[in-house]
């Protein structure tokens, strides 16, 4: 049994992922601020420095806020860049051989956005901490019917009413279940290294059989 550890497991991925890995013959636990509160899966609730991790096989991780959630551009880095590094040693700490973290679409260290910037720097210090297999997957918009702002439900629905005509738009919106099924899929692959999975790429992996 393939024993897994998930940080951001009350947020969109994660509560798509969770049912999604305790549902198969995986041994889950969630890290969080909040018990998630999922059939099947242990949770684990405190601050990242008191808490033990049990050995583990795989690590997820989608864990991220927005600089208006956050409140200033120091709040923002202490969760999308230093908790997310934290999490990622423990977990190796813990015996994790696969890390598998949802930074987005257009990651790049030259991206005119500072939020794509971040995302790189994060990918670049991830890819040093010595993991057997390093899972960088990169979504476009995530679709899911979370409450949130006027905006977002509707770029969200636009997304979803333009599906068809966008089938091959590499940057279309992707369901958080596409997505976690997709992550499933690439941590069970055993090919060590360093692997980037487009969004484009994503949608084909998350694919129901």
């Amino acid at each position: 049994m393939t024993r897994a550890l998930v940080a951001g497991g009350t947020g969109a991925v994660g509560r798509a992922l969770l049912p999604l890995l305790a549902s198969s013959d995986w041994e889950v636990h969630a890290w969080g601020r909040r018990r998630t509160d999922i059939a099947g899966v242990s949770d684990i609730a405190g601050d990242l420095g008191k808490v033990r991790f049990p050995a583990v096989d795989v690590a997820f991780c989608s864990l991220g806020t927005t600089h208006k959630e956050a409140g200033s551009e120091a709040a923002f880095r202490a969760v999308d860049h230093d908790l997310v590094l934290d999490f990622a040693r423990a977990a190796r700490a813990a015996g994790a051989r696969c890390f598998t973290f949802v930074s987005s679409a257009g990651a790049s260290r030259r991206a005119p956005s500072h939020y794509l910037k971040l995302k790189a720097e994060v990918e670049k210090e991830l890819a040093t901490l010595g993991f057997d297999r390093l899972v960088l997957v990169r979504p476009s918009l995530l679709l899911d019917d979370r409450p949130g702002r006027p905006w977002e439900q509707l770029a969200v629905e636009a997304s979803r009413l333009l599906a068809p005509a966008l089938r091959w738009f590499p940057a279309r919106g992707i369901e958080v279940k596409t997505l976690a099924l997709a992550m499933i899929r690439l941590a069970e692959q055993e090919a060590p290294g360093v692997v980037i999975v487009e969004n484009r790429e994503l949608h084909r992996l998350g694919a129901s059989s």
